[in-house]
């Protein structure tokens, strides 16, 4: 059942994005992305633009963030496109690696709204070029400053926590609610072959959400840890990293001993609006491939 919302909600989505179609993957012989169109172009949504577009048919506000604004303006327009009330949505060019950046956000935030938020930062915020694209490597191919960059997101998410909770605080004390759910992974719960970097940097996101939630819950904030599996967002589209991918599968049967199989990224929506409006959430939402249970 669907919780009672504030007036005048609206919902920080970070992280919005969108890659291009190179490759498509299917399942029952359908496809396992969700699309958006830019420019008259199909692409393949990220798990935060999955997450704005599935909270605008919701009827819900929200506050896209991500560093490139005309980027935003144009997710913007495929979501409007898409059916989407243009209203509805409004966003912000800021990097949230950056104290400018988070200040930046912070002080476009309106005084008479009241806030959730989704943290849904990818790696390092987009400021580090991975090598053609491919996060799956031995750990003798892995610099230091890739370790470095996913690290960053753990400490990209600790800088906006701590300009977030002072708000909270005054929602909480206007007798409105105030929820954060953030976007892990199951990398933090498991490991897997070419995973080093990756699969650490999972486990120390969820790890701070394990370390600050009895904080925040002492308060009244609430926060949710949502972690999906392989989502189809065009990240494992390049020759790379499909190969890479496969030859983890491979090794470590992630799939059965099949290849990769992806789920929707709008399933992770799915569960994030889930964390955020339903009346009995759980505190950790997993998000499977379509043949797993």
């Amino acid at each position: 059942m669907k919780a009672l919302k504030s007036d005048n909600l609206k919902v920080i989505i970070t992280g919005c994005g969108f890659k291009p179609i190179s490759h498509v993957y299917r399942y029952n012989n359908k496809p396992s992305h969700d699309s958006i169109f830019i420019d008259g172009v199909e692409y393949k949504m990220n798990i935060g633009t999955a997450i704005a577009y599935y909270f605008l048919k919701k009827g819900e506000e929200i506050i896209m963030v991500s560093r490139n604004a005309e980027h935003l303006e144009k997710i913007k327009q495929g979501l409007i496109n898409l059916g989407c009330k243009g209203k509805n949505i409004s966003y912000v060019a800021a990097d949230l690696t950056t104290n400018k950046g988070v200040n930046h956000l912070i002080d476009k935030l309106s005084n008479s709204a009241y806030f959730y938020w989704v943290q849904s930062v990818g790696i390092g915020g987009g400021t580090y070029k991975i090598p053609n694209d491919n996060i799956y490597l031995p750990f003798e191919k892995i610099e230091p400053k890739l370790i470095a960059t996913e690290m960053g997101i753990v400490t990209a998410t600790h800088m906006l926590m701590l300009k977030m909770v002072p708000i909270f605080r005054k929602q909480i004390k206007s007798k409105q609610k105030a929820k954060i759910s953030i976007i892990t992974s199951m990398s933090g719960e498991r490991g897997y072959h070419f995973g080093a970097t990756h699969v650490a940097a999972k486990h120390a996101l969820v790890g701070y959400i394990e370390g600050i939630k009895r904080e925040l819950r002492d308060e009244g904030i609430e926060i949710f840890d949502i972690r999906p599996g392989a989502i189809d967002t065009g990240m494992y589209d390049n020759p790379y990293t499909r190969k890479a991918v496969n030859e983890v599968s491979r090794r470590t049967k992630m799939w059965s001993g099949r290849l990769p199989i992806y789920a929707h990224p709008l399933k992770v929506a799915e569960k994030v609006y889930l964390s955020l409006f339903d009346d009995k959430p759980k505190e950790v939402y997993r998000i499977l491939a379509p043949h797993q249970k």
